[in-house]
């Protein structure tokens, strides 16, 4: 396996778990504040893990592929959550 999935998947698996932690934690009230904080810390995170790479190649390419995985990671997490606590 090259090093390209291996920058990538470890967010996509932190932010499955952060989904999974925050549905079963959190009330439903704050379901929204915790798709925003989550998306937020994702970035941070994305942004981090390209960066410890030091491979200018793919920046780009790597960076918006985790970020979008990211953001449709959390668009059904939304599409699940939020209309069954009442304010989707």
């Amino acid at each position: 396996m090259s090093w390209r999935p291996l920058s990538i998947v470890p967010v996509w698996v932190a932010v499955a778990a952060a989904v999974v932690i925050w549905a079963v934690l959190a009330p439903a009230s704050l379901y929204p504040l915790a798709i925003v904080l989550t998306l937020g810390i994702s970035v941070l995170v994305v942004f981090a893990a390209q960066l410890a790479l030091q491979q200018q190649e793919g920046f780009v390419r790597r960076t918006a592929l985790a970020i979008s995985g990211c953001v449709v990671m959390l668009a059904i997490a939304s599409a699940v959550l939020l209309p069954g606590s009442g304010l989707g």
